[in-house]
């Protein structure tokens, strides 16, 4: 996933997103209102989903990321 937040807070940012080297998202959007916000961490959330115990795992998982880049100018 990319996130560009463009130079000037009035013009739409940029969201890329790819799966196994495939682009899947190419959105424009307006992430702030502020030039001075910004991103200042990244956040990974993984689930199976579910409300009850049915849903869970009956062995250990692994998720692995590749190519994996955080950057500030």
């Amino acid at each position: 996933m990319r996130i560009k937040l463009s130079e000037n807070p009035k013009q739409e940012d940029t969201i890329l997103a790819w799966v196994n080297g495939r682009k899947v998202l190419d959105k424009k959007r307006n992430l702030r209102k502020k030039k001075s916000y910004g991103i200042n961490q990244v956040m990974f959330s993984l689930f199976f989903g579910g409300g009850d115990e049915t849903w869970h795992t009956k062995k250990d998982e692994k998720v692995y990321f590749r190519k994996f880049l955080v950057k500030g100018n």
